[in-house]
């Protein structure tokens, strides 16, 4: 520590006193007597060499100098505790935890359902999964890697190709029977919409326009906010959702949900996953990387 600077301690007696905006409180928060709280903020007023505390008004309230200080103090303070939460993070880790972010979506209806071969083959590995609304969810805090769907033009990370994407109509198949549908009459039909603000996740009205079928016409337009709970409708029969195959592949596998007209749509954009630069090494972050990439390749086929 350079020699200039007080004791460490004088600056938390400080940040707990404007914290507590009262002595008593303070000297409580610290376990200490009042008097000893008094000492410490003379003391370090002292090394200062300037007034930190206007105690002649009531309450007390800080002095411009005493400002200035409480703003580097609750900074230099609130980065030592992430520093100190990040070292507990990596002491506790010890190569046995990986964190993946990725959409609603694509947790509920791909990661999760695969995950239990992961344990199969890493059981000494604990996965954390946080989902976000984003198809391309970001690269921060504890987060080791996150899952996206893009083009895969990021710099943030390692970016890793997964599998590419393919949308289609998808409902039950009862409701496929009675509608008899071609792609010209897709427009017309019973459509469930999510509405979602990310370019990159296309709607009804993208993809019709993208295969020259014009636009949604059917007054019956059933929406959401994400995939999950759409799909959820294309499966008790309200109508066609936009199946994506990432999210409604494994109902389509299981005879859940049908394509009731042949009329894919291959977007330019894919799923890639993107590891953190400093994870690199990592043991549990490159299992789990291997992994996803064993399980795209397998999605793809």
């Amino acid at each position: 520590m350079p020699h200039h600077l007080p004791p460490l301690r004088l600056f938390g007696v400080f940040e707990t006193v404007c914290r507590s905006d009262n002595l008593r409180v303070a000297a409580a928060a610290l376990n200490v007597s009042q008097p000893a709280v008094s000492q410490s903020l003379k003391q370090l007023e002292e090394h200062i060499g300037a007034r930190l505390i206007n105690r002649e008004t009531r309450p007390a309230s800080l002095t411009p100098e005493g400002e200035i200080l409480l703003r580097a103090t609750e900074d230099g303070l609130a980065r030592i505790s992430g520093a100190v939460e990040e070292i507990r993070r990596r002491v506790t880790r010890n190569g046995s935890a990986v964190t993946v972010a990725c959409s609603v979506g694509v947790a509920t209806h791909w990661l999760m359902p695969h995950l239990e071969s992961f344990y199969a083959a890493h059981g000494d590995i604990q996965v954390n999964v946080i989902t976000s609304e984003s198809g391309a969810p970001a690269i921060a805090g504890d987060i080791d890697i996150a899952i996206r769907f893009g083009d895969g033009d990021w710099s943030d990370g390692r970016v890793t190709h997964l599998f590419e994407e393919r949308i289609e109509p998808v409902c039950t198949p009862a409701l496929a029977a009675s509608l008899a549908l071609t792609p010209e009459s897709l427009p017309i039909a019973p459509l469930i919409h999510v509405e979602t603000r990310d370019p990159r996740w296309l709607g009804w009205t993208d993809y019709l326009a993208a295969l020259g079928l014009g636009r949604p016409a059917n007054p019956v337009q059933l929406r959401f906010s994400n995939y999950v709970q759409a799909t959820q409708a294309a499966l008790a029969g309200r109508g066609l959702a936009l199946g994506w195959r990432s999210i409604t592949g494994g109902y389509e596998a299981e005879g859940r949900l049908v394509t009731p007209v042949a009329a894919p749509l291959h977007p330019q954009s894919a799923f890639y996953a993107v590891s953190a630069h400093d994870r690199a090494g990592d043991a549990a972050t490159e299992r789990m990387l291997a992994w996803l990439i064993e399980i795209g390749a397998r999605f793809s086929d």
